[in-house]
């Protein structure tokens, strides 16, 4: 099939180049304007939709700030934030920029895990010591794809996570007033009692 394909792609090049040589340079200049013209506008078009897809489809969907100003309202001798879980949208550093907004720079932020290295696995454990030794209120956490994590490629699921939290009863369950956003896009924030 290739030698076919490859003969017809010859003589559509042939047949293409003998019409334009026919053709006088004043309609062959007109040609190429509108064919340079119709390349620019369909090259503009797919930029702007790229862009408009890009910009709308990697927003951040978490209303964070809400869950900020939540954490600073109820914060008490410069308690602590952990982070459970970070990723691109949701993490130390960008809970840090709304604290600094919000006014709350005199409260700490951390991430668990810390280090993926250290801690390649969930340990509730290891979450629980930290916390105390980070004199951490609050835990954030997020449901950002569902039920899934992306947890070092484990299987490891939220509900997973959230049932060793509740059993360890160092954790406050998930309340209405402590829910931002709206399933599967919301922020759950659970206070450390331990």
């Amino acid at each position: 099939m290739f030698p076919v394909l490859a003969i017809a792609a010859a003589v559509f090049i042939t047949f293409t180049y003998t019409e334009i040589r026919k053709l006088k340079r004043k309609n062959l200049t007109k040609i190429s304007a509108a064919i340079l013209i119709v390349l620019t506008c369909l090259s503009v078009f797919f930029s702007v939709n790229d862009t408009i897809y890009w910009t709308t489809a990697d927003k951040a969907p978490f209303e964070l700030e809400p869950a900020i100003a939540y954490a600073v309202a109820h914060d008490s001798s410069n308690q602590s934030i952990m982070v459970l879980i970070p990723n691109n949208y949701f993490s130390e550093s960008i809970i840090e920029f709304y604290l600094l907004k919000d006014g709350g720079s005199q409260i700490q932020v951390y991430n668990y895990p810390w280090s993926r290295i250290i801690v390649p696995t969930f340990n509730i454990t290891v979450l629980i010591s930290r916390c105390k030794e980070c004199n951490v209120k609050f835990l954030f956490t997020t449901e950002s794809s569902g039920n899934n994590l992306d947890y070092f490629n484990s299987t490891v699921t939220l509900m997973d996570i959230f049932d060793q939290l509740y059993s360890s009863n160092n954790f406050t369950h998930v309340t209405p007033g402590q829910t931002f956003g709206k399933p599967p896009l919301s922020i759950y924030i659970l206070n450390y009692t331990g």
